[in-house]
C-alpha cells in the first residue's frame, strides 16, 4: 500500500544537508546573487549621487534578504559578499579603492554583512524545520493508514478465512456422514466467504493503483445497458433496476465505471433493510444512475468523510474495511464522473452517480 523509497545516493543526501530549497530556486538565488548588486550599483551610479550612502546600503540589504529568501544561505552570502564590495568600490570614500576612509562607514559594511548572515541563516533554518515538519506530517499520515489498515484487514481478512477453514475442514471429515443440505451449506459458506475475500483484494489493488497514479482511463462512448446489468450481478436479488430503453450514451471508461457502480450498490445493498433501487435520469449534459437504498442515512459529518479510506458508517453493522466508496470515488474522477450522497425522502441514502453524457456525431458509435 505504501512504497518505500530506495535510499538516496551520498552525493544527493549531501545535497539536501547542504540546502532544503529545490534546485530551481538555489539557481534562482545564485543568479540575483551574483547579477543584481551589480544591476543596482550601475542604477545608483546613473542618479548621480542623489541617494546617499545609508539608502544604498538598505537597498542592498534588502536584495540580500530577497535573495536569502529565494536561493537560501550560500547565495546570499555570496550577494552580501558582492554588495560589499560594490558598496567599497563604487560609494564608499574614497571610491574606485578598496579601503574605507571613515571608520562609521566601516562599521556600517561589517553591520550589513552581519546581518545578511543572520538573515540567511534564519531563512535555511525555517525552511529546514518546513521540510522536517512536512515529512513528519507525511510519516504521521502513513502511519495512521498503516494502523488503519491493519485493524481492518486483520478482521475483514481472518473471518472469511474462518469461515472458509470450518466449511473446508468439516466437507472433508471423513467420520461424519453430511447430510446433502449440510454439504450445500458449507459449499455456500466457502462461496461467499471467498468472495467477500475476492472483493476486500480487489479494493485494496484498486487503491493501491489510485494511490500510485497507475490508473488511466480508455474513454469512450459507451451505454449503461452494457455497465449497470453486469455491475449489480453479484447482488441482482437485492437490486431493483429500471433502465430506460432510450437512454443515451455516455463519455466514459466501461471497466472503471462498472467498478464504481458495483462499490456504490454493494454497499447501498449492505446497509439496506430491503431491495435497493436503481434508476436513471437524463440531462442534456449528464446521465445520473441513482442508487436508492433505506438504510439508516448519513449525518453531515458522515457525508463529509464518507470517501476516505477506511471509513465505515459503523463498528456495529456491515462488513467490509471502508475501501468501497474510496475507490469508487477514485474510479469516478478518473472517468470524469461525480458521485454524491443525497437523502432519501422516506429514510436511507440515495447515491447519484452522474456520467457526463457522451457528444452526438463524435462519440457515438454508428452515428
Amino acid at each position: 500500500m505504501t512504497p518505500t523509497l530506495p535510499d538516496a545516493p551520498p552525493a544527493a543526501t549531501r545535497r539536501r544537508a547542504l540546502s532544503p530549497l529545490s534546485a530551481r530556486r538555489r539557481v534562482i538565488g545564485w543568479v540575483l546573487a551574483l547579477t543584481s548588486p551589480g544591476a543596482i550599483s550601475l542604477l545608483f551610479l546613473d542618479t548621480g549621487g542623489l541617494v546617499g550612502l545609508p539608502t544604498q546600503v538598505l537597498v542592498f540589504l534588502a536584495l540580500t534578504v530577497a535573495v536569502a529568501l529565494v536561493g537560501g544561505t550560500w547565495p546570499a552570502l555570496a550577494c552580501a559578499l558582492v554588495s560589499f564590495l560594490c558598496i567599497n568600490w563604487f560609494f564608499t570614500p574614497p571610491t574606485r579603492l578598496l579601503s574605507v576612509a571613515d571608520p562609521e562607514n566601516l562599521l556600517a559594511l561589517l553591520l550589513f554583512v552581519l546581518v545578511a548572515v543572520g538573515v540567511a541563516s534564519v531563512v535555511d533554518l525555517a525552511a529546514r524545520r518546513h521540510v522536517q515538519a512536512s515529512r513528519a506530517a507525511v510519516l504521521a499520515e502513513t502511519d495512521a493508514a498503516r494502523t488503519a489498515l491493519l485493524a481492518a484487514v486483520s478482521h475483514d481478512l481472518r473471518t472469511p478465512l474462518a469461515a472458509i477453514r470450518t466449511a473446508v475442514d468439516g466437507l472433508r471429515a471423513t467420520d461424519v456422514e453430511l447430510a446433502p443440505q449440510d454439504a450445500d451449506a458449507l459449499v455456500e459458506t466457502v462461496a461467499t466467504s471467498t468472495g467477500r475475500l475476492e472483493q476486500l483484494i480487489d479494493n485494496l489493488l484498486d487503491l493501491s493503483r489510485l494511490q500510485a497514479g497507475a490508473v488511466v482511463p480508455s474513454l469512450r462512448a459507451v451505454s449503461l445497458d452494457e455497465v449497470v446489468p453486469v455491475a449489480i450481478e453479484p447482488v441482482a436479488g437485492s437490486v431493483e433496476l429500471a433502465l430506460p430503453d432510450d437512454l443515451p450514451f455516455v463519455h466514459t471508461d466501461p471497466g472503471l465505471l462498472e467498478r464504481v457502480v458495483a462499490n456504490v450498490v454493494a454497499n447501498a445493498v449492505r446497509w439496506s433493510p430491503g431491495r435497493v433501487q436503481v434508476a436513471v435520469a437524463v440531462s442534456p449534459a449528464r446521465v445520473e444512475l441513482r442508487v436508492v437504498d433505506r438504510g439508516p442515512g448519513l449525518d453531515a459529518a458522515a457525508k463529509a468523510r464518507m470517501f476516505e479510506p477506511f471509513q465505515r458508517l459503523s463498528d456495529t453493522g456491515g462488513s467490509g474495511v471502508g475501501l468501497g466508496l474510496a475507490v469508487a470515488q477514485g474510479f469516478a474522477r478518473a472517468v470524469g464522473a461525480t458521485i454524491l450522497p443525497e437523502d432519501t425522502p422516506e429514510g436511507g441514502l440515495t447515491m447519484v452517480v452522474s456520467v457526463p453524457r457522451a457528444e452526438p456525431h463524435r462519440d457515438e458509435p454508428g452515428v
